[in-house]
């Protein structure tokens, strides 16, 4: 068989979801930090919530500038 790893050894992927039109800005972002906070807590000390690289596409990339812009002290980038 062939091993297949997915993702980068020593980092996490957090896709939360939002609901409605420009919901980012409301309870989609903070559902999205409520979530990262839980994985935070869940991963023992192994996942470094201030060391966030926000990425999404169409309302998804319109979520991480959302969220990036307003909490910038978490973002090491946003694509």
């Amino acid at each position: 068989g062939v091993n297949w790893e997915f993702g980068v050894r020593g980092a996490w992927v957090l896709a939360p979801s939002r609901f409605g039109a420009h919901n980012w800005e409301f309870i989609g972002m903070r559902s999205a930090l409520k979530a990262l906070e839980a994985l935070s807590v869940w991963g023992g000390g192994s996942v470094d919530g201030g060391r966030v690289l926000f990425a999404g596409h169409s309302m998804g990339g319109h979520g991480a500038w959302v969220i990036s812009s307003h909490f910038p002290d978490l973002a090491i980038g946003v694509a």
